[in-house]
């Protein structure tokens, strides 16, 4: 049986020696590229690890395997330095917060209450109240929270969105 679609008669056993020697071809060239690939990676595996023998790629992997023992315990020494630092330091002042409203109740905002204090409630609040005709200045020292002084609903706001106060707590008590 010939195949019609060929522009050159041709039987069917030509046509499979034909697609075989073309196949057979196809997996040369792709063996040759492949051998090229491995030679150029062994040759780049040789100038990385210029090894002579087995014992030496045995005392390489034991000395790399000390040597990331000992990577291991630094950074244990390290985590441990990093925890010792955090514990040390945890409380210390946080970043300043602001808080600006309308003393009382009208006009603009330009009264303004400003926390400085660390993470324990351990600082002080300063307090800007603007009126028409004057402003205040009021400093208030800051205890766990808490203050000797009578603190403020807005003074209360901003110890609250700090996380200092709780929400639920209404107001703010001098120590006993």
């Amino acid at each position: 049986m010939a195949l019609d679609f060929l522009p050159f008669p041709l039987t069917e056993a030509e046509a499979v020696s034909l697609v075989l020697g073309l196949l057979g071809f196809g997996l040369a060239i792709l063996s040759l590229a492949l051998l090229l690939r491995t030679r150029r990676w062994l040759h780049r595996w040789r100038k990385l690890l210029p090894l002579r023998s087995p014992e030496e790629l045995l005392q390489l992997l034991e000395r790399q395997q000390a040597d990331l023992a000992a990577q291991r315990q630094a950074l244990a020494q390290l985590a441990a330095s990093l925890e010792s630092h955090e514990a040390r330091f945890g409380n210390l002042l946080q970043p300043p917060r602001v808080l600006h409203y309308a003393a009382f109740g009208e006009g603009h905002p330009w009264s303004f209450t400003i926390l400085f204090a660390d993470e324990l409630g351990n600082g002080f609040l300063l307090t800007s109240i603007q009126g028409r005709e004057e402003g205040r200045l009021y400093a208030k020292i800051l205890q766990e929270g808490r203050s000797p002084q009578p603190l403020s609903p807005e003074e209360i706001l901003l110890l609250q969105q700090a996380g200092i106060l709780p929400s639920a707590q209404k107001l703010s008590r001098a120590h006993p």
